[in-house]
């Protein structure tokens, strides 16, 4: 099994340029590793959500077992720097630009912002967690290893109406989001899967 540490590097910097973090620490805790850079404004557009999502989930739950590690794609220390005092969370320190780059190689990072979502246990959640943070709670579902899986419709942040489809435990769960109310439907997954079991059944005996 990976390790957090060896994916991110053992230090790592806490909210400040100085102060010093071992990654150790965040062990047992649902990871998201945000690929971003200052140069990048549609990033920078995306961090302010970000902010407010990581602040809104930790106030409600200051015990929350979630953190976020930022690998930067900037490319001199001056950017760096100014980018990261806007975040809350923590970062790969500038001067370990290989271990970044690292990272890049290993999800296959083509487009930024990106925002990843890994298990204690290292596995992938979700590697499209920026397309899903517009869901409600969606940091505490990550938590709860639940995927939130957006149509289509929902890349357009600016629309009204959107949908929203999850798995929670055996349900699969669909919201209706529209400007003024929301509608709610649940299927079980066990009776989908039979379904298909019946269907591929039914068919092969002809």
């Amino acid at each position: 099994m990976v390790l957090i540490a060896e994916l991110v590097g053992k230090k790592l910097l806490n909210g400040t340029y100085s102060t010093e973090f071992d990654s150790n620490e965040l062990k047992n805790k649902t990871i998201g590793l945000y690929f971003s850079a200052y140069w990048c404004r549609h990033c920078r557009n995306f961090t302010s959500k970000l902010v407010q999502a990581y602040k809104t989930a930790l106030s409600n739950n200051s015990n929350l077992l979630f953190d976020i590690v930022f690998v930067s794609g900037d490319t001199d220390e001056e950017s760096f720097n100014e980018y990261y005092k806007q975040m809350p969370w923590k970062v790969i320190p500038y001067e370990n630009r290989q271990q970044a780059e690292n990272l890049n190689e290993r999800y296959d990072i083509e487009d930024i912002p990106s925002l990843i979502i890994l298990k204690p246990n290292c596995e992938i959640l979700t590697s499209e967690a920026d397309e899903e943070l517009i869901s409600a709670n969606a940091i505490e579902k990550w938590t709860e290893d639940v995927n939130v899986y957006l149509s289509t419709s929902t890349i357009d942040k600016n629309e009204d109406n959107y949908r929203r489809i999850h798995l929670d435990n055996q349900t699969i769960v669909i919201d209706d989001f529209y400007s003024d109310y929301q509608t709610k439907q649940t299927t079980n997954l066990s009776s989908i899967l039979n379904d298909f079991a019946h269907l591929f059944t039914h068919k092969h005996k002809h």
